[in-house]
């Protein structure tokens, strides 16, 4: 008895030894076709339109269906399955993903176990170069030097992919006579330069060049700076109060500190105050830096005290002007009921403009009137001046005559 049981011990442990060795030689198979199937790795390279194909470099046909490749790039990811190309099993990725630089990262899965795995980058195809956008601004600038404006320039390949960094490129610009280059490089995806103003007016052009690739010009305007105070002269044709003349605000040219002309249509205004105390103004659009206003002259006696003003930035030293009567004597009669005024004359002796104003104050009643051929008449209705005496005032160009007067 004892000796059949030493028998069955021996037999068990004999069986569960040769389990063992068969499951070890089983997983040594597995392992071996596991590391049969392999990729060649890809390289960095350049972005292609056609896509990127991926040998297996190791493998066992037929593959099993588990067999995958997961590709993720810049802009999406991808699960690929093996085809046979001159009966070598490749993996296609597509150009959807190879158009764009940035970096593909992709595994090398049978079912959910990842077999290989790995990254490469795609660089932008620096051979083959794209539209070179610029971009310029502000597109209008003083003539300062605390002005400047900004050119950005961003150079593509042709599939519109930013360059690397570094990679050199060269901004211009012209001003008049002077061209002036700039080397720079790239930096994350551009290159800029500040263009200082100068300090006349006129245009700046602007354009970068990457090899024999070249942008469109672009252009920024150069203003004159803040006006500086100016001088102002009156001009007029004659001295006397006559409501009819014209007399001129002139500037001298008005120019920044560097000398450079105001922009046209630069609004100056002329603030005048009379030896009354009343105050108005009028405005006149610059043209060459000069600003012109015309004024009638007034029709009484005064003294004007003038001022010109760019608002808030310059202004001119005041200016005087002072006018003289235009007649000397206010003649008026009365007939027929109507108050005649005039003949007026002016300062030749010649009868003085129409539209002249005259004023007539009669009792409680006082009329507007206007000239015409020197003259103005005002009827006195019966029916509001009855018969009687009437003090009658009347005043045009700065004179006044009185009289009294009898209605029948």
């Amino acid at each position: 008895m004892k000796t059949t049981h030493t028998y069955r011990i021996g037999l068990a442990l004999l069986i569960l030894g040769l389990f063992w060795v068969a499951r070890g030689t089983q997983s040594a198979d597995q392992n071996q076709k596991q590391q049969a199937l392999k990729l060649e790795i890809p390289g960095s390279q350049t972005v292609t339109p056609q896509g990127i194909s991926v040998r297996i470099s190791e493998y066992e046909l037929p593959l099993k269906d588990s067999i995958c490749l997961i590709a993720s790039g810049t802009y999406g990811t991808t699960v690929l399955k093996p085809e046979l190309t001159n009966d070598v099993p490749v993996f296609q990725i597509p150009p959807e993903l190879t158009k764009h630089a940035g970096v593909i990262s992709w595994q090398l899965q049978e079912g959910s176990r990842t077999i290989q795995q790995g990254r490469f980058d795609l660089q932008a195809d620096t051979t083959q170069l794209g539209e070179l956008e610029n971009y310029l601004g502000p597109r209008s600038i003083v003539a300062s030097e605390r002005d400047y404006t900004m050119l950005v320039s961003l150079p593509t390949d042709y599939l519109d992919n930013l360059l690397p960094n570094g990679t050199p490129l060269f901004i211009k610009h012209q001003f008049r006579d002077a061209i002036t280059t700039t080397p720079a490089t790239i930096d994350k995806g551009f290159a800029w330069k500040n263009i200082s103003a100068p300090l006349q007016t006129g245009r700046i052009t602007t354009a970068s060049v990457l090899g024999n690739s070249a942008s469109r010009e672009l252009v920024a305007d150069v203003y004159p700076d803040l006006a500086e105070n100016f001088n102002l002269s009156i001009d007029h044709l004659h001295p006397y109060a006559d409501g009819n003349a014209l007399l001129t605000f002139k500037t001298d040219q008005i120019r920044d500190g560097h000398g450079n002309v105001i922009t046209d249509g630069t609004l100056v205004y002329f603030y005048m105050k009379d030896d009354r105390g009343y105050r108005w103004k009028t405005a006149a659009p610059s043209l060459n830096g000069f600003a012109f206003a015309p004024v009638l002259h007034p029709e009484f006696p005064t003294t004007w005290t003038v001022e010109a003003v760019v608002k808030g930035i310059a202004r001119s030293g005041s200016a005087q002007v002072s006018f003289k009567p235009a007649t000397n004597e206010l003649p008026f009669s009365l007939k027929d009921r109507s108050i005649q005024v005039g003949p007026i004359t002016s300062y030749l002796g010649q009868l003085i403009p129409d539209g002249v104003r005259v004023e007539i104050q009669i009792g409680n009643t006082t009329q507007i009137l206007k000239t015409k051929d020197g003259r103005a008449s005002f009827d006195l209705n019966p029916e509001k001046f009855a018969a009687g005496e009437y003090r009658v005032i009347v005043k045009a160009l700065g004179l006044t005559t009185q009289k009294t007067i009898v209605l029948q």
